[in-house]
């Protein structure tokens, strides 16, 4: 019992040490503004690494930007069980992403709506379903904001990318993911 005490009391101090809140898991996830939203999804540029060559010598003043990484972000746009109708609080989310994609950082570029569900059901039905939910975004988007059609694909994962492998019906599963995917 002592002993059981001490790996708990251990346990805690370690996530209290490294900042970490017990509950932290446990919470919802904080929802990101529309400012968030664009500095996630605006590329960023990878660094080169060139190597060195006698002939080369140092570079001084030299910027190298390379391929730049394609940006995503997992948007818990909440969804029913079973449903692809958007909630009211999925719509108040759109509102920070439809702004977003509207802002002059992100308006050259296009986007991946990608629908995921949970495990439970059959392959084929989530499948199905991801591709509604995705859809369903898509929808409100261009309806709701004016976002021309073609800067937004859908594509349909069902359940082959759960948010939360450990825990496969959890509602956190069932979310859209905007990626983008590059120039327009």
């Amino acid at each position: 019992m002592t002993q059981t005490l001490n790996i708990a009391g251990a346990s805690l101090l370690a996530l209290f040490i490294a900042g970490i809140s017990p509950n932290a898991y446990a919470a919802e996830p904080e929802m990101p503004s529309t400012q968030n939203i664009i500095n996630s999804l605006k590329p960023k540029p990878v660094e080169m690494d060139m190597g060195r060559t006698r002939s080369m010598g140092k570079l001084r003043g030299v910027t190298l930007e390379g391929p730049t990484q394609l940006p995503s972000l997992d948007m818990y746009i909440t969804f029913n069980f079973g449903s692809a109708e958007l909630t009211i609080d999925a719509k108040q989310e759109l509102t920070k992403l439809g702004k977003a994609l509207l802002s002059n950082e992100l308006m050259a570029f296009s986007f991946e709506l990608s629908g995921h569900t949970d495990a439970v059901g059959s392959d084929e039905a989530n499948m199905a379903l991801s591709k509604k939910r995705a859809q369903s975004v898509k929808q409100h988007l261009v309806q709701t904001f004016g976002i021309e059609g073609p800067r937004m694909m859908t594509k349909g994962y069902g359940e082959s990318q759960l948010a939360l492998p450990s825990d496969p019906a959890n509602g956190k599963n069932r979310r859209v993911q905007i990626t983008n995917v590059g120039a327009k």
